[in-house]
């Protein structure tokens, strides 16, 4: 026991206590905080040149410029006004040839009109009439018209041909009416500006017929052929001008002599022209 005691003891004699090793955890520096990247500074822009200074003239136009940009506008709506809400600069697009404003085709046309004589050297015939003509078409008509003569003054040539007894007046019946048939034939069409502010539609016709002339107590075979023209103001309303030629046999009477001659009677007539039904359909063209 003895032995143990001294080999324990030289054992721990030779044994020096290690010293205290400090802790890695102490002894470990902390890492430096990462460095912020550097900001970089936005390139700064070279300014730009410098705008020329206005010169004198353009500063005093400035100001005129300004107050004539409202006058111009309103020029410019009166202007679109003017032409039926289209915008100007629009028109030039319109095309040439456009489809007829008014349609004739399967409507009716009434017409009231006065008249005068333009050939006669010693009367003056003064009448009042109508037509009515259908239109199966819209170039094509047919239809029938009169006229009442409700007075027949005389001119002044027939005094002075009484006076000097240069001719012998013939004696003839005075007309009353004609009556008859009437074709219509409408080759033309156009348009017409009036005073550069309007447009208005028209039509050339052509017209001839054959009737009835009442002259006294007798009824004589007539014929009749014309041209006119009709001014459009609406689709139903229409200005029409016309002349035509009413022909027919006369019977007249010089010293008690009867004898037959052809009498021709060109009328000047001024009427209106009321379209029936006041609507029409565009189909097929």
């Amino acid at each position: 026991m003895a032995e143990e005691e001294d080999l324990l003891e030289g054992l721990g004699g030779d044994d020096e206590p290690e010293p205290d090793r400090p802790s890695t955890d102490i002894l470990e520096e902390e890492p430096p905080p990462a460095e912020e990247p550097a900001k970089e500074e936005p390139a700064k822009e070279e300014p730009a040149s410098k705008p020329a200074e206005p010169t004198t003239e353009e500063v005093k136009a400035a100001p005129a410029d300004s107050a004539s940009a409202p006058a111009a506008e309103e020029k410019k709506e009166e202007e679109k006004e003017e032409d039926g809400g289209l915008d100007p600069a629009s028109l030039d697009k319109l095309k040439s040839v456009q489809r007829k404003p008014v349609l004739k085709r399967l409507r009716f046309e009434l017409s009231p009109f006065a008249s005068v004589s333009v050939n006669d050297a010693f009367y003056t015939h003064l009448t009042v009439g109508g037509s009515a003509v259908f239109y199966p078409h819209d170039n094509f008509g047919f239809g029938a018209s009169g006229m009442y003569f409700y007075a027949n003054p005389k001119t002044k040539n027939h005094e002075v041909v009484r006076q000097n007894r240069t001719a012998v007046i013939g004696v003839f019946d005075s007309p009353l009416a004609i009556v008859g048939g009437d074709i219509y034939w409408n080759p033309i069409y156009g348009k017409v500006s009036l005073i550069d502010r309007s447009i208005i539609p028209f039509d050339f016709f052509v017209v001839g017929g054959m009737g009835v002339a009442f002259a006294g107590n007798n009824k004589r075979p007539s014929f009749n052929i014309g041209l006119g023209q009709r001014y459009l103001a609406t689709e139903w309303l229409a200005l029409r001008i016309e002349v035509r030629d009413y022909i027919y046999l006369d019977t007249q009477e010089a010293n008690g002599i009867p004898r037959s001659d052809i009498q021709n009677l060109v009328m000047f007539q001024l009427g209106v022209s009321f379209f029936v039904p006041p609507w029409f359909e565009y189909s097929g063209l």
